[in-house]
């Protein structure tokens, strides 16, 4: 097992937050995952040996899940190891709450469009540093973003692109957009 405590930036204990603990070189099947408690403590059971980098994530309140390039990793995840002489223990510090984008994308009739994606891409960067999602059913979005400008784009079959360039969010902003997507010209 795993246990161990998900704090803010300050020390302060960070309760419901989402928890997971991906096996280093790779991995089949469910990660092996848990919350924390109103302390910030959480514990992570049935896991076999071996290393383990613990992560915190919950993308709609501005804490993306530590990975990847287009965050540029500011949080800090825990490397553990377990064996048969000791269970793991993690402590994992986040880093700033990030801003987010918010909205949704809708058709030319206001339907909700669930097939939709979203990508974004720091504004001047190559294409490494960019995040691609899908979004939910009633067609909405909520996207943590660096603070660095960002280029967005919605797109779906069948539907004109929409492009907005240079978005910026400072940590723990949120941006609202209300995005229509037109059906294309038939040729």
């Amino acid at each position: 097992m795993i246990e161990g405590v998900v704090v803010d930036r300050n020390g302060r204990p960070v309760p419901h937050m989402p928890v997971r603990a991906d096996p280093k070189g790779g991995y089949s099947g469910e990660l092996p995952e848990s919350a924390t408690n109103k302390q910030g403590k959480f514990v992570i059971t049935g896991i076999r040996y071996g290393t383990y980098l613990v992560r915190a994530g919950k993308s709609n309140e501005g804490y993306p899940w530590m990975t990847g390039t287009f965050y540029m990793n500011e949080d800090d995840g825990q490397t553990v190891v377990v064996n048969k002489e000791k269970k793991g223990f993690a402590k994992v510090v986040l880093g700033p709450r990030l801003g987010r984008i918010a909205g949704t994308v809708k058709d030319a009739n206001g339907r909700p469009l669930s097939i939709a994606i979203i990508k974004l891409i720091i504004a001047g960067s190559n294409p490494e540093r960019s995040y691609q999602t899908t979004i939910e059913d009633d067609g909405s979005f909520i996207i943590p973003v660096p603070p660095e400008p960002v280029n967005l784009e919605a797109f779906a079959n069948g539907y004109e692109p929409f492009k907005s360039e240079g978005l910026n969010v400072s940590h723990d902003a949120m941006k609202k957009l209300q995005i229509r997507l037109h059906p294309t010209a038939a040729r």
